[in-house]
């Protein structure tokens, strides 16, 4: 065995001439641009066409495309949105019995196409013609990750970073692969190695050759790990939302479409701040680490549902708001504890609220708070009554740290905003 410092390495790959490489190389790119890519590895107008559709992409986001436009992939970090289907320019070459440029029977000034009695040119035929024409296709946009989403959002919005509380409480174990032993099974080459010289020496002596080492039994060294705790912040967001007969389409709409982005937002902090706590490097698939999202619906009575049937249930019927606060208060007691979970609620109404159910819904909503992060309520406009908003901050007031609520009128860019902005601006603790 040979042990020596002067190593020569082999290039495994030769730029482009290598065919694991040029199939990167080319791959997506137009069958004009292979020879680009072949040549020089990377194509700068390709790369230039991606960022700026990319850039129309991040574009679109900030003007709040509803979720139920995206596509959304990836367990629900990554999206992509339909754009115009758009090609990257290229010259193509004519044939040789077409006439190039400034060719042809004509001369300087003669019109081109039929003229019209007022001695202009016409545009088109004079009647309805038949079959069908040309559309423009829409595609899929790049991928845009959802954490990115949340970045712009927060710039934009200038959104404070959350507080959780219990992070004391919750560990996560992480192995690291720090230590040496004489049993395993992960065998550690360079303690090996290293051992078997050492010994070969001791043997040898003065007539000790590279050539002498080998390994023994006795040589071979294993890695062992040892299990490292590390803080971890925990969050359940439950959402909750009216599905009776008085939430028109147009109104629930409204109310998913601001649940996905503040989802994307919070779970987008927690992978930062979980990253933070283990002295670990954030990246974007990281989003929604330590975050378990629970969904809810109601009408006169509530149950849970999956975030599928959330975004895409219809129902009818009475509205008995305490239903979901007595649904969501059970599911806490029986699977989040408020020692160790930070808990958000969110809750999308008319506020169209069933006779005396309201002082019920707001006694359940007093005996959370103590277990809770912030509860959230937002209010579609109301072709009703509209009367638990006010009835909400009759008891708790506009400026509670924990009970936050807003008021939409339509699905516009700047209703969105103020939702953002009003559940997750910053709030001195006042109240409860």
């Amino acid at each position: 065995m040979q042990v020596s410092n002067n190593i020569s390495y082999k290039p495994l790959f030769r730029g482009a001439t290598n065919p694991l490489i040029r199939d990167l190389l080319i791959k997506n790119k137009s069958e004009a641009n292979k020879n680009i890519g072949l040549a020089f590895g990377v194509d700068p107008d390709f790369d230039r066409f991606q960022r700026i559709i990319k850039g129309k992409a991040r574009e679109e986001l900030k003007r709040f495309i509803s979720p139920d436009k995206m596509n959304v992939s990836k367990g629900g970090k990554v999206v992509q949105l339909p754009m115009p289907r758009i090609d990257l320019p290229k010259f193509t070459r004519g044939t040789q019995d077409e006439g190039g440029v400034g060719s042809g029977s004509g001369k300087k000034g003669d019109q081109i196409g039929k003229i019209g009695k007022d001695g202009e040119p016409t545009e088109g035929g004079s009647k309805a013609g038949e079959g069908e024409g040309e559309h423009a296709n829409e595609q899929w946009g790049p991928e845009i990750t959802r954490s990115e989403i949340a970045r712009l959002l927060i710039e934009d919005l200038t959104l404070p970073n959350l507080e959780p509380k219990g992070m004391d409480n919750v560990k996560k174990e992480d192995i690291k692969w720090t230590s040496i032993s004489t049993k395993g099974s992960k065998i550690n080459i360079k303690a090996t190695l290293k051992n078997a010289i050492k010994r070969t020496i001791a043997e040898k002596g003065e007539s000790f050759n590279e050539d002498d080492v080998y390994i023994e039994p006795s040589d071979i060294r294993y890695h062992t790990w040892d299990v490292e705790e590390k803080p971890k912040a925990n969050a359940v967001i439950i959402y909750a939302m009216d599905v009776s007969g008085s939430m028109g389409e147009a109104q629930k709409h409204i109310a998913r479409t601001a649940n996905f982005y503040l989802s994307t937002v919070i779970q987008h902090q927690y992978g930062e701040l979980n990253a933070q706590l283990q002295d670990e490097t954030f990246s974007d698939d990281r989003f929604g680490e330590g975050v378990e999202e629970v969904f809810v619906i109601h009408d006169d009575g509530a149950k849970q549902v999956s975030e599928k049937e959330f975004y895409t249930t219809t129902e009818s019927g009475g509205t008995r708001i305490s239903s979901a606060y007595k649904l969501i208060q059970k599911i806490i007691k029986e699977k989040y504890d408020p020692q160790n979970w930070n808990i958000y609620i969110f809750h999308y109404s008319d506020g169209d609220n069933w006779g005396d159910d309201t002082p019920e819904t707001l006694k359940i909503m007093d005996e959370l708070l103590p277990q809770v992060n912030e509860i959230g309520y937002v209010q579609m406009q109301s072709y009703g009554s509209g009367e638990f908003k006010s009835s909400l901050e009759k008891k708790f007031g506009t400026s509670h740290h924990k009970v936050r609520s807003s008021l939409v009128y339509k699905s516009s860019t700047e209703e969105y905003k103020k939702v953002l902005s009003d559940m997750l601006s910053e709030r001195k603790k006042e109240g409860n």
